[in-house]
């Protein structure tokens, strides 16, 4: 059984300190954001976990509106499983506002945002830490503003591993990479085409 906020101004917005755990969630044709959840102001450093199968399709038009199919801040690691976000202003913008945390997302698939398909990482003063990417989808997304299709903020490594990244405005992957700090990897499993 999945639990579904569809129809909202926001689908589901959680403000808490603990670890957030979300399993098979659907959130849908919202006005602004699709899900939004925020536990970064926590000195415990609590992760959020989303896993299952989780859809976030067609939430809000405007990216300069924080119009998100979904939106994690974390003091903890963030990881992202089984998402498919299509159609929204910003697929995934996953961040750690205060210090560099891990980010894995995988076997996902974003397509279609305005913006950016998949973002980590809030500006170069607040990166993201490790970033993986395990066999994502990311495709034709970008189109109101020539965004990328992921675009990685980062002070550690970036490894992106399989999946695709196809016919997006942009850049197929861009990486923002702290000088001295940041790294990369891409396996050539990974495809690139069109972008």
């Amino acid at each position: 059984l999945k639990s579904t906020f569809d129809g909202n101004q926001t689908g589901l917005w959680v403000i808490s300190y603990p670890k957030n755990n979300f399993t098979s969630i659907n959130a849908n044709g919202n006005v602004s954001s699709g899900i939004m959840a925020d536990n970064s102001q926590s000195d415990l450093y609590s992760p959020i976990v989303v896993n299952g199968i989780s859809q976030v399709n067609r939430n809000g038009d405007d990216p300069s509106n924080l119009s998100k199919g979904l939106w994690l801040a974390s003091s903890g690691a963030i990881t992202v499983s089984g998402v498919s976000a299509s159609w929204n202003g910003i697929g995934l913008f996953v961040e750690n506002p205060y210090r560099p945390s891990a980010v894995t997302i995988s076997n996902s698939q974003v397509d279609n945002s305005l913006s950016y398909g998949i973002r980590t990482g809030r500006d170069e003063t607040l990166p993201a830490g490790l970033v993986t990417l395990s066999g994502v989808r990311v495709f034709a997304n970008g189109f109101d503003d020539d965004a990328p299709g992921v675009y990685v903020i980062s002070n550690a490594k970036v490894t992106v591993t399989g999946g695709y990244y196809m016919g997006n405005a942009g850049a197929g992957i861009e990486l923002n990479l702290k000088t001295g700090l940041g790294s990369f990897t891409i396996s050539p499993t990974t495809v690139l085409f069109g972008n």
